[in-house]
Order: structure tokens, then sequence, then C-alpha cells
């Protein structure tokens, strides 16, 4: 009776402890992809502007684009 109670109390234990360790993972995870899309973010905000082309014709059809 005893190993059978104490068996199942080891088995919910176990399952207990893998769900939390599953959650803090996929939380760490989560941040770390948030701020890689972050930094993604700054660097491509904060990027020079595109230099203009020396094709005539690709630059007016940019130009257009721009504004």
């Amino acid at each position: 009776m005893t190993s059978t109670a104490s068996g199942i109390i080891l088995v919910a234990a176990f399952a207990i402890t893998f769900i939390i360790a599953r959650l803090i993972m996929k939380r760490r995870a989560a941040r770390a992809a948030a701020q890689e899309r972050a930094r993604l973010e700054f660097l491509r905000r904060n990027m020079p502007p595109p230099e203009p082309s020396k094709n005539k014709s690709k630059r007016r059809r940019q130009q257009r684009m721009q504004g």
C-alpha cells in the first residue's frame, strides 16, 4: 500500500517538475526571440539609407516609389 502511494507521489512529482521546467524553458525561449526581434528591428531602423542606383531608370523608379 505505501509503495503504491509513494510511487504515485513520485510520478506526480516528476510530472509537475517536468511541466514547470518546460514552462520555464518556453518562457526563456520566447524572451530570447523577442529580444532578437527587437535587436533586428533596431538595426534595420538605424541602417543608413540605400545609395541611389547608378542605373538612371531604376533610380527614377526608386524616387517615384519613395515619394
